[in-house]
C-alpha cells in the first residue's frame, strides 16, 4: 500500500461573476494499492514528454467523490496525478474475497515534460 493525498474538486467554487473555477478541498489521506500502467512518449512536438498511467485501488472505507480529483503520491510513484472519469465503487456482493478490503479502482494520469 502507498500513502496518497486526495484533493477532491470543489464543484461549488465560482469566481466573482458566477463562473465555475477549478478549486480543490483540503487533502484527504488514504492508503491505496498502485497498479502500474503504461508509459507513453509524447509526440514530436514534445520530445522529452511522457504520459504515465496508473490504476489505484481504494479501500472500502473510502467514500469521497473522485470525479475531477487530483491524487498526490510519494515514494516510487511520486507526483501529482489527475483522476480519469468518475470512478465508482464495486457492488459489495461482487467483490471477490481475494480483493480483501479493496472496493474501488480509479485510473489516474500524469504528464511530464
Amino acid at each position: 500500500m502507498v500513502h496518497a493525498a486526495i484533493l477532491m474538486r470543489d464543484w461549488s467554487a465560482t469566481d466573482r461573476l458566477g463562473n465555475h473555477v477549478e478549486r480543490y478541498l483540503d487533502p484527504v489521506p488514504v492508503d491505496v494499492l498502485v497498479e502500474p500502467g503504461s508509459t507513453d512518449d509524447m509526440d514530436a512536438s514534445r520530445p522529452e514528454g511522457m504520459r504515465v498511467d496508473l490504476t489505484l485501488h481504494f479501500p472500502s472505507s473510502w467514500e469521497g467523490d473522485l470525479r475531477g480529483a487530483k491524487v498526490v503520491l510519494g515514494g516510487r510513484w511520486a507526483g501529482e496525478y489527475r483522476v480519469v472519469g468518475n470512478p465508482m465503487p464495486y457492488e459489495p456482493q461482487l467483490v471477490p474475497r481475494t480483493f480483501g478490503h479493496l472496493a474501488m479502482r480509479a485510473g489516474v494520469q500524469r504528464y511530464d515534460g
